[in-house]
């Protein structure tokens, strides 16, 4: 192992709180001021195939709280003036996997098995590359990625996990100045937006809910969604939707009659979305939980044409947070959208994404 000059309770604090207490660092890192950091007393730590034991004699104080099952332990931490890296690579139980990743809003499962290319990877020479052993190959992935703003840093976390192995690779990255190279599906007016303008458009007309929450809206002209039309998509006619608005365990399910396939696709586009098989059958069996209680709605009935989904998930035990399916009916021209999320996670089938 080497380090820097450093006392060994620092290291270990920073070890404790960035790994072993679940990666709560990014609500710090985000609001960071890097200048102010004494380089004397940033980390430089490299671990490899160690168990915990191993750490003990190295030097660090455990506190009670890591995970029971890990072994075969990589971890590289590093801070500078520019950012900080946390890797780690290590064999693991699921639900102890998913304890040590705290998710911040936003997450998604992406459909490439490693991180995106424009990521600071580094070169070997440099002290926040990413080092050889952490190259993740296969299993459930899932992402999140913040962009440096004016007022906070940027900050990227990855995690992969393979159950038949039970081998977790987690990165975990913040920098003064990332922006991706990609151009972003936040651009323009997405899905969830659309869903939440009308949810605060039917209150502010006087709209009532029914029993469980639900809103209903069918055949609404562009004008009366709760958007200035312009910021609508393209050739809209009408949308019809069914909107269940509760903070961590939404529902809406939607119809846009009227668009092309371009401005559909554009529209869902926030999320990574997997091809499934043309003109498949809704999931109404395994995402029953997610209707209204009168039932899947009667305008909701996509004709042949393309189907794709996502679901995310945890990447241990594999429970879903939140799923979508999105068909196109190429005949009518109508997208059809339907969204869920439950924080609590749900065994709601694996035939969307990251199985």
């Amino acid at each position: 192992m080497k380090r820097r000059p450093l006392h060994t309770l620092l290291i270990t604090s920073a070890i404790i709180v960035g790994v072993f207490a679940g990666i709560k660092l990014v609500k710090q890192h985000t609001g960071m001021d890097l200048a102010r950091r004494s380089q004397a007393t940033l980390p430089a730590v490299d671990i490899e195939h160690a168990q915990a034991t191993e750490l003990v004699r190295q030097g660090f104080r455990l506190s009670g709280k890591e995970p029971a099952s890990w072994s075969d332990i990589s971890l590289r931490l590093r801070q500078d003036g520019s950012g900080s890296l946390t890797c780690l690579r290590c064999t693991i139980a699921p639900d102890e996997a998913d304890r040590l990743i705290v998710w911040p809003p936003g997450s998604r499962c992406p459909m490439a098995t490693i991180p995106p290319s424009d990521w600071p990877w580094g070169k070997a020479h440099e002290n926040l590359s990413v080092p050889d052993w952490w190259r993740p190959v296969a299993g459930r992935v899932r992402i999140y990625e913040q962009a440096a703003t004016a007022t906070s840093a940027a900050v990227g976390i990855f995690a992969s996990f393979d159950p038949t192995t039970r081998l977790l690779h987690l990165w975990q990255w913040q920098r003064a100045a990332w922006k991706p190279n990609r151009p972003s599906p936040l651009g323009g007016l997405t899905a969830d937006g659309l869903a939440t303008a009308l949810v605060e458009h039917l209150r502010r007309t006087g709209q009532v809910a029914d029993a469980q929450g639900w809103f209903q809206a069918i055949a609404l002209p562009p004008a009366h969604c709760g958007l200035d039309t312009k910021l609508m998509p393209a050739g809209m006619e009408t949308l019809s939707a069914a909107l269940l608005p509760i903070r961590g365990r939404h529902r809406y399910l939607m119809a846009i009659r009227g668009v092309d396939e371009e401005t559909a696709w554009r529209l869902v586009a926030e999320q990574p979305l997997q091809p499934l098989a043309d003109d498949g059958a809704l999931p109404v069996t395994t995402w029953s939980f997610a209707l209204p209680a009168t039932g899947l709605p009667a305008w909701f009935k996509p004709g042949p044409g393309p189907r794709r989904g996502h679901h995310l998930v945890r990447v241990g035990s594999g429970s879903v947070e939140a799923a979508r399916w999105v068909a196109f009916d190429r005949a009518a021209r109508t997208l059809y959208i339907w969204d869920w999320e439950d924080l609590e996670g749900r065994d709601a089938g694996s035939d969307i994404a990251n199985k």
